[in-house]
């Protein structure tokens, strides 16, 4: 007696499973930066620091208010973060993210079920890393 087998072989479905499985998490992830990054311009533009300060990574907490000597929201209220608009680009690198808006962009990472971001106000500078206004390690 033969029994018919699969034309699927294990190491075949194994490696459609994690394809299915990583496309199906980017998709969801790149959903929660684009998310994350809009709730953080929408409390700068309402001026919401609190809120903002909220969605920020604790070590960006840290150099922020190390640095200005002052809480999270009294010194993200003193840094020139401007409103954004609407994320044009989401870009996930694993655990982290980078959200492209007209002329900025924030970088994330990944906590748990959450994003948080790590940099702000960031803009480009040719082929030197991105010169941001608020940002952690």
């Amino acid at each position: 007696m033969t029994t018919k087998r699969s034309k699927l072989t294990r190491p075949r479905a194994v490696v459609v499973g994690l394809t299915v499985l990583s496309l199906t998490g980017c998709g969801s992830s790149a959903d929660g930066a684009r998310d994350t990054a809009a709730q953080f311009q929408e409390a700068i533009a309402g001026g919401d620091t609190e809120a903002a300060c909220g969605l920020l990574a604790p070590t960006t907490v840290e150099e922020l208010e190390s640095t200005s000597q002052a809480s999270c929201p009294d010194a993200l209220s003193e840094v020139d973060l401007e409103a954004a608009g609407d994320p044009a680009v989401v870009e996930v690198y694993g655990r982290n993210a980078q959200v492209k808006f007209p002329d900025d962009a924030l970088f994330l990472t990944e906590s748990g079920q959450d994003w948080l971001v790590i940099a702000a106000g960031c803009t480009p500078r040719g082929d030197r890393p991105y010169d941001c206004e608020v940002k952690g390690d």
